[in-house]
């Protein structure tokens, strides 16, 4: 069944639980009999999805992580035929291959479908002119935002990111009315408007929607007094559903987590078991839905909470507080996740060698960066300058070509710095 765009507010609890019990259920016999990873790892754990009979059962299901996913690497993972998925993402994983994500034609529909839900709860309609500035790749964000205002028949100006002056020219003479960005380049954007000289008053802007890394309150009130419009946070991973699993209403009392399509728990990190009500942990995800891809209780590595408070908006979803970052050593950067196995990777591939080395993300919004120091051993010590910066600069564009990140690269005595 498709997620209804308003029926969800309609919803009592015991009928949230309900249709969370007997999706599961539909997903769990599926993927034991699709999916070998799953099939395995129920055989390992004594799990029969026979006898799944509550939603308490989901302690006695083994957790996916990201390494599972990567390990999975192209198609191991996938629920159906190749032939019936329409569209293929990958994501960066903890491993030596990406995490791929496949969708069949439903779950592009439902993904749409679970965004356009978010667009009409903050007063979104079909009138209303959608600036995408995510970029157009791999990753699942600008195509979910792009399909979920065509949804609502609304027009859509794909213009990804980068080109700051273009945008800010697109923004107010095509009529921007929604601006979706990470943190960092919804900064950019303002403080390049008022070094213009551009007002809100020049704009139409009636909503500001970010996603794809953690922000400050302190950066929404910048930004909501700079472009005079509110800001929205929406949450999302392109492992699990993509953006718009759980997302801010007009009301801004937290995250309504989207609770026909994914399953939320909140686990202690180190045991793996449940924590407390309103207590923090580590957010857990198991996709309903899902088609092709379905995961169960994926650690997500994002530290969260569940609210106890109900939302004055009347939906009875679960709120989902603000995702200040993750509890796990993996770095984001301009909305991209970082693992330390990649940086590894990646230097012993340029450097031929292991290296000492610490990376560190300085700055926010404009000015954030990935800042990489590097322990520099003999072997990687030249005394002509000219030989060094080109060692420097391969590593950079290693970066740039495997990761998405330029770093800033620093070397330094190999003692300073500890490897991660």
């Amino acid at each position: 069944m498709s997620p209804c765009p308003a029926h969800h507010l309609r919803l009592t609890r015991e009928d949230i639980r309900q249709i969370q019990l007997e999706r599961l259920q539909s997903t769990l016999h599926r993927v034991r009999r699709r999916v070998a990873f799953y099939k395995q790892r129920f055989q390992e754990t004594g799990f029969n999805p026979d006898q799944f009979e509550s939603l308490d059962d989901m302690v006695k299901l083994p957790f996916t992580t990201e390494q599972d996913l990567s390990d999975a690497y192209p198609y191991d993972m996938f629920c159906i035929p190749l032939r019936d998925v329409v569209r293929i993402h990958t994501t960066t994983g903890r491993g030596n291959s990406p995490i791929v994500i496949g969708n069949s034609e439903r779950d592009l529909t439902n993904r749409a479908k679970l965004l356009a839900r978010v667009y009409t709860s903050i007063g979104l309609t079909s009138e209303d002119v959608f600036q995408i500035t995510l970029r157009y790749g791999l990753g699942t964000g600008a195509f979910s935002f792009h399909d979920a205002a065509r949804e609502i028949g609304a027009s859509t100006i794909p213009t990804s990111v980068g080109h700051t002056d273009k945008q800010l020219k697109i923004m107010r003479d095509f009529g921007t009315s929604c601006l979706i960005a990470t943190p960092g380049y919804a900064r950019i954007l303002l403080e390049a408007m008022e070094s213009r000289g551009m007002t809100p008053s020049m704009l139409r802007l009636k909503a500001i929607l970010l996603t794809g890394e953690p922000w400050s309150t302190n950066l929404a009130a910048d930004l909501e007094q700079g472009f005079q419009a509110p800001v929205y946070d929406i949450y999302g991973l392109s492992a699990v559903c993509g953006p718009g699993i759980a997302a801010q209403c007009q009301e801004k009392t937290g995250l309504h987590l989207q609770e026909d399509m994914v399953y939320a728990e909140i686990i202690d990190p180190q045991s793996g078991k449940p924590v407390a009500p309103g207590q923090w942990g580590e957010l857990v995800l198991t996709t309903l839905v899902e088609e092709a891809v379905p995961v169960i209780r994926y650690r997500t590595g994002d530290r969260a909470r569940l609210l106890t408070s109900p939302c004055a908006c009347g939906s009875t979803f679960r709120l989902l507080d603000h995702v200040p970052g993750r509890i796990d050593d993996v770095l984001i950067v301009k909305g991209i996740n970082i693992a330390p196995e990649m940086i590894e990777r990646v230097l012993t591939d340029v450097l031929g060698t292991a290296v000492s080395w610490k990376a560190e993300v300085t700055g926010e919004g404009p000015t954030q960066q990935l800042v990489l120091r590097i322990g520099i051993t003999e072997p990687l010590f030249f005394d002509q300058m000219k030989r060094q910066r080109a060692m420097v600069d391969r590593l950079r564009h290693a970066f740039a070509q495997w990761i998405g990140v330029t770093p800033r690269i620093l070397l330094v005595e190999p003692q300073s710095v500890n490897n991660g």
